[in-house]
């Protein structure tokens, strides 16, 4: 399976994913931090600061599938592999998606309750 799980910290189980206020055990991996290119900050599903859909701005290297991008806020990976298929982060609240939410309603409605978000989602949520 291409979804990031680990045992191999001393039995820490990593799934790829933390909220926002939650860190990372001391004896699992961390997350990326950063996106291995370029990358795209979407507020809503539009690109911060103007006027382009973040769908548009990716020009097929994410976002791609039917309102893939949608009302998506955070950042995503101009990676080949973020935020493609239907629905895939739509409605999402994720600060970072890092080879992630690739697949029918991958990461649709991630956060999208609560004013809240996904700290990052890194190689998973895909499938």
């Amino acid at each position: 399976s291409d979804i990031a799980i680990s045992t191999s910290h001393k039995g820490a189980l990593d799934i790829g994913i933390l909220n926002r206020k939650q860190k990372a055990p001391d004896n699992g991996r961390r997350l990326a931090t950063k996106c291995p290119g370029d990358s795209i900050m979407c507020e809503n599903g539009i690109v911060a600061g103007g006027n382009d859909t973040c769908e548009s701005a990716c020009d097929g290297s994410c976002c791609v599938g039917v309102y893939a991008c949608v009302e998506f806020t955070g950042e995503l990976c101009m990676d080949n592999v973020t935020c493609m298929g239907y629905d895939a982060c739509y409605k999402a609240n994720i600060d970072l998606v890092v080879g992630g939410c690739n697949g029918f309603y991958a990461c649709a409605y991630a956060a999208e309750d609560y004013g809240s978000s996904i700290g990052a989602v890194s190689n998973s949520c895909r499938g």
